[in-house]
């Protein structure tokens, strides 16, 4: 009922974006409810609003969609279409969190049309893929922690300087004014 309602909100504001976002959200839902014509539905039309709003992540999401949406109605002639269309424009944003979707996805469509060789090929590059991104977010989590800990250490030495200065100006009886209120 809130997809619904989300949906309702963004085609009455007539935002491409706010569509696109709200057909997502649908589609992502249908997907995992195992819904392949309303899958296919909103995927389309995530791949015509980002088509109109220029956006070429959701158009490699609208395209991801109606490729997984195919692999669920069985029609996999469709699927690696659409996959290898997605991995054209996947390959064109260097999206290598989607990449490894698109190549699980070509393998088991792959594999489903009695084609081992290329469903072999495309389930060794999704391993790689996924590696990679799971490196690669690996990496930008340590990149933040060791920004987080340079930040205390940081904040440290200068609460470790502060505390120093307060002590000299103690030792020579140079204190701020100090304010009682009553």
């Amino acid at each position: 009922p809130y997809g619904k309602q989300g949906l309702a909100i963004a085609e009455w504001g007539g935002n491409s974006d706010y569509l696109t976002v709200a057909h997502t959200a649908l589609s992502e839902l249908y997907y995992k409810w195992g819904k392949a014509p309303q899958v296919l539905k909103h995927a389309k039309k995530i791949v015509e609003f980002a088509i109109k709003s220029q956006n070429v992540q959701y158009q490699l999401i609208g395209t991801m969609g109606l490729a997984d949406g195919y692999l669920l109605a069985k029609d996999y002639k469709a699927s690696i279409y659409n996959y290898n269309k997605a991995l054209q424009l996947g390959s064109e944003k260097s999206a290598v969190i989607q990449l490894d979707d698109i190549y699980k996805g070509l393998s088991e469509a792959y594999s489903q049309t009695g084609q081992p060789v290329k469903a072999l090929d495309a389930y060794k590059k999704f391993i790689v893929y996924r590696d990679s991104a799971n490196n690669e977010k690996v990496r930008k989590h340590s990149v933040d922690l060791d920004k987080k800990y340079q930040l205390a250490q940081k904040e440290r030495t200068l609460s470790e300087n502060q505390l120093q200065l307060a002590r000299k100006d103690l030792q020579r009886g140079e204190l701020p004014p100090l304010a009682f209120y009553s």
